[in-house]
């Protein structure tokens, strides 16, 4: 019979531990809805967070530092130039896309590297705005 004492408090602890649902504090972000993990939890963002191109793999500020390139390398693979606010101001797909991104001295010219492709792709860069270059 002194086992009837242990399980009866076995019984009363796991009562305690029911299976519910993950709870999540603070305020919602600001795209109105939280977003969850597979596993059913929330990340509270440290600050504003805002959509961008599948994997996002490289950030580089624009030399006149007013905008922000960043280059995704996934299913949507491709570049975004970013206002200062974080709003996207451009969406530039790409056959492929990895890691490298860089300025040239000038400011004038970005370059991309292709991925996969094994190409570098030629951006002209002006007034915070890319277009494709031959």
């Amino acid at each position: 019979m002194r086992t009837l004492p242990a399980v009866f408090a076995a019984a009363l602890f796991l009562g305690a531990c029911r299976a519910s649902s993950p709870s999540v504090t603070g305020a919602p972000d600001n795209l109105g809805a939280r977003t969850r993990l597979p596993t059913g939890r929330a990340l509270d963002p440290a600050g504003i967070s805002h959509p961008l191109g599948s994997l996002p793999l490289t950030i580089l500020r624009a030399p006149d530092r007013g905008y922000v390139v960043v280059l995704s390398g996934f299913n949507e693979q491709g570049l975004q130039v970013l206002n200062k606010d974080g709003t996207v101001r451009q969406t530039l797909p790409q056959a492929a896309a990895f890691l490298g991104a860089v300025f040239a001295p000038d400011g004038r010219t970005l370059y991309v590297s292709g991925g996969n492709q094994d190409v570098v792709y030629r951006y002209a860069w002006a007034a915070g705005l890319a277009r494709l270059t031959d």
